[in-house]
């Protein structure tokens, strides 16, 4: 499904972001976080129809939506977030209060990466410990325009990647 290029259609972008976030809606309404949204947890099926449909999965880091910060919860490692630093929110790299606007910012990272072949920040599986010192720090998250689609679309995108998660949407419905 990949061009040569590393990136996708816009419109097949779109299509697999929009049902992402529905799921992930979904998955809100029910006060859950997934906390680790990740190419290689979502799965493109396609009927025999020749309908898509996409499915997210790995619900091993899923849980309950909280008001106590991850480093304070029973169950969570004091020093280490849950989650792919790669697509983790600077809340959750930080073990701050993790909520539906975590998984938010993980969909904006994983649309941008799927529109334009790379990641809006650097973050090589390898060093995932600069990664989160990154995510922890105050440097902007960079707003790099991608070529591909309507201003409207790197707007969103770079709204939902705010390292403040007051200024991103404040729902996966929005």
């Amino acid at each position: 499904l990949m061009s040569e290029r590393g990136r996708l259609p816009v419109p097949f972008s779109l299509e697999v972001a929009i049902q992402l976030a529905n799921g992930l809606k979904e998955l809100h309404d029910r006060d859950l976080v997934h906390r680790d949204l990740t190419p290689s947890n979502v799965v493109i099926t396609i009927s025999r129809t020749g309908q898509r449909g996409v499915k997210l999965v790995d619900f091993g880091t899923v849980s309950i939506r909280s008001d106590k910060p991850d480093r304070r919860r029973p169950g969570h490692d004091q020093e280490h977030p849950v989650g792919t630093p790669a697509y983790m929110s600077p809340e959750q790299a930080r073990l701050d209060v993790v909520d539906g606007l975590a998984d938010q910012f993980a969909l904006a990272v994983l649309l941008y990466e799927m529109i334009s072949g790379g990641r809006p920040f650097a973050a090589d599986e390898l060093k995932a410990q600069s990664v989160l010192d990154f995510l922890r720090g105050d440097e902007p998250i960079p707003a790099t325009p991608f070529e591909a689609g309507p201003v409207s679309l790197q707007t969103c995108v770079h709204r939902a990647l705010s390292r403040d998660k007051s200024e991103r949407y404040s729902s996966m419905s929005e």
